[in-house]
């Protein structure tokens, strides 16, 4: 009777002891932990869709977003194709406080479609692979549940943090260079470019414009210089179109969109959760 009451004991003691361990992430990984030591991507946000995209580019990763893979690197955009994706790696007590601010543990429990559908806007993702689609997504992001509204504004909070903690990518560019003309802003000087725009220019207005990504750093660098020249010119930053123009040695004027090749994308330069 003592040594089955004993036994009894050491059952609790052992569920407890399984238990506690789950709950500080030890053992398994935890399905809260954003970290897992995985090489997928394990929290992805982002905005996409809405209306005709500035640039064919946002189709392929978003407008902004923020990215992080179970190796705890990250990739963060806040909308501004003008400016540098950032990114880092976040440290164990990083990548608790963004799980936590996230409500990440709960996404799969509040899946769901909210906010004001609206047939030009755009719509705000939350995905982690958990399910077999994305969890959260809200359109015009207003009058959501508590518990998704916070979800939401910390999205846009750790966002802006991670950004100003992380640094700039320095990896290749991907690129689309359209035949251009003046326009409201002076082009900048690209004659010393690597980069032969002339041979790379499709008529713009082409619908599937094929897009390239710079292969050497002496392109990439040129790339990210020309985008320099371009925010330096002394006019509003939110006044620029989504590309750069430029002219080159022989007086042509082409524009450029461009953007970061991101760590986590895939070789069809999307960024895949399953």
């Amino acid at each position: 009777m003592a040594a089955a009451i004993l036994g009894g004991v050491t059952d609790v003691r052992l569920v407890l002891f399984t238990v506690l361990l789950g709950a500080l992430g030890c053992g398994e990984a935890s399905p809260a932990r954003i970290c897992d030591g995985s090489d997928r991507v394990r929290l992805a946000a982002y905005t996409a869709g809405g209306g005709p995209p500035s640039s064919p580019l946002e189709v392929e990763v978003g407008y902004d977003f923020l990215y992080v893979d179970g190796r705890c690197r990250y990739a963060v955009n806040l909308g501004d194709w003008l400016g540098a994706t950032r990114g880092g790696v976040l440290d164990a007590a990083r990548a608790s406080a963004l799980s936590s601010r996230l409500d990440f543990r709960h996404w799969p429990s509040l899946a769901g479609a909210y906010g004001q559908p609206a047939f030009d806007a755009g719509a705000l993702v939350f995905d982690s692979g958990r399910l077999d689609r994305p969890e959260i997504s809200c359109s015009i992001c207003e009058d959501l549940p508590e518990s998704v509204d916070q979800i939401v504004t910390g999205y846009h909070e750790q966002s802006v943090a991670l950004h100003a903690e992380g640094t700039a990518l320095s990896g290749p560019m991907r690129f689309i260079v359209w035949t251009g003309t003046d326009g409201p802003f002076p082009p900048v000087d690209a004659s010393g470019s690597p980069v032969d725009f002339a041979a790379l220019a499709e008529v713009r207005g082409t619908t599937t414009p094929t897009a390239h990504i710079t292969e050497t750093e002496a392109q990439a660098a040129s790339l990210r210089a020309l985008q320099t020249a371009t925010l330096a010119q002394p006019v509003a930053r939110n006044a620029h179109p989504p590309y750069v123009t430029v002219r080159d040695a022989e007086g042509r004027v082409f524009w450029i969109e461009m953007r970061d090749v991101l760590p986590m994308e895939g070789p069809d330069h999307a960024v895949h959760l399953r």
